[in-house]
């Protein structure tokens, strides 16, 4: 084997303070595990708005553009969706005690966000180990992730149901079905009917939440730091996929990081953030989870609903949110690109030149040309956005400089 040299005494540090400060354990004193975060929250929070929703209450007919040619325009049906309706940072804590049938399968299958967090906390509160998994895995991963863990419970959107339905009679271990929306009536007969040797309780959330009324507070069951609080299950890159085991305290560590990374920005006053990822991944989890410790409130919305073209007598989650704060990864961010892209090359020729001037002196940064472009050319990107936006951060892979 070949010696290797010593670093020159004068090499700069592998790690700089920065990221030193972030090495840590939790946030403060105290906050040790997820269910810590919670009650943190109603106590310095209280009644300042935490999670907000919308609720599709209506399909209707619109057109949508099929590509770069404004006349090749396709009729589809299109969600009406209404205004965002909020839950208080004290509210949470209550919801989360109801719930107290067993339930140790938690799988983010594009349900509503909103949802899944008050269903985490819920089972986080008494110690219930959830495992995440994406409706993109297909039949065989939706079997793969409940059973290598030998789950007793899924929770989805009534939309999903008839998947769950499927994958049941290949899954030993779960013994119930927990869903948020309204299926048809008898989908759930089906549901309980699938598995004829093995009986399984079909509950909506608002019934799962009535059976915990009243129920004590299980104080005996809270997690621990040490305790493993979820497996997520990544897609891999061969085979089933893969389950990633993360402590209470893993999560809290990166809580912890948070703060000292960015948390100049993440405070309340910096506004809202609208959230769109699965939580099902651990960028978008533990960003919520920090959101929440800071006080800055969440409106939740969904990667295809996100502008006004996807949506029907209403505005998109962008303009409804307006946010502050954007977290996302690289392909969202290039098919943000695209789209404006696309309306550039739809310019005459003389505003496809003044876009592209604008631009330069935009990355220029050439003083108070840019403040000019920004209010004359620019303002109606921004508007696409909510007016509002101020930060964007991307993680999961290296996002192009031109996209950025």
């Amino acid at each position: 084997m070949a010696k290797t040299s010593s670093p020159p005494a004068t090499a700069p540090p592998a790690a700089t303070p920065f990221h030193t400060d972030a090495l840590v354990e939790r946030p403060k004193p105290g906050i040790n595990t997820v269910t810590d975060i919670l009650f943190y929250n109603a106590r310095d929070h209280g009644t300042r708005n935490a999670l907000g929703w919308r609720d599709i209450v209506d399909m209707g007919k619109g057109l949508v553009e099929l590509g770069l040619d404004q006349h090749s325009l396709r009729e589809c049906i299109l969600p009406i969706i209404a205004p965002h309706a909020m839950l208080l940072f004290h509210v949470p804590p209550a919801q989360a005690r109801e719930p107290h049938f067993y339930c140790s399968y938690l799988g983010d299958l594009h349900l509503l966000r909103s949802t899944w967090q008050l269903m985490q906390h819920a089972c986080m509160y008494v110690w219930i180990t959830i495992a995440t998994t994406y409706d993109t895995h297909g039949e065989s991963g939706l079997t793969h992730s409940p059973n290598k863990p030998g789950c007793v419970g899924v929770f989805t959107n009534a939309e999903l149901l008839p998947v769950v339905q499927r994958v049941l009679p290949n899954t030993a271990t779960i013994k119930v079905v927990i869903y948020d929306g309204n299926p048809p009536a008898d989908l759930v007969e089906k549901i309980k009917a699938a598995i004829p040797d093995r009986e399984v309780h079909v509950l909506s959330q608002d019934e799962l939440r009535k059976l915990g009324k009243g129920k004590p507070e299980h104080e005996d069951r809270h997690p621990k730091a040490e305790d493993v609080a979820c497996i997520m299950y990544t897609s891999g890159t061969t085979g089933a996929p893969k389950g990633v085991v993360l402590s209470q305290a893993n999560l809290i560590a990166a809580v912890g990081a948070i703060q000292p990374l960015v948390g100049y920005i993440l405070t309340p006053e910096q506004g809202t953030l609208l959230a769109f990822l699965p939580l099902a991944h651990i960028l978008e989890y533990v960003v919520e989870l920090a959101l929440g410790y800071v006080g800055l409130q969440i409106g939740y919305g969904r990667i295809r609903t996100l502008t006004d073209a996807s949506v029907r007598n209403c505005q998109g989650d962008l303009k409804e949110c307006k946010p502050t704060i954007m977290i996302g990864v690289p392909q969202i961010w290039e098919t943000i690109r695209k789209g404006i892209l696309n309306n550039v090359n739809k310019m005459t020729p003389l505003k496809k030149s003044v876009f592209r001037g604008s631009m330069s002196i935009k990355k220029a940064n050439v003083p108070i040309l840019s403040n000019i472009v920004d209010s004359v050319v620019f303002s109606q990107v921004e508007a696409q956005t909510g007016c509002r936006l101020r930060y964007v951060l991307n993680g999961g892979a290296a996002l192009s400089v031109e996209t950025q």
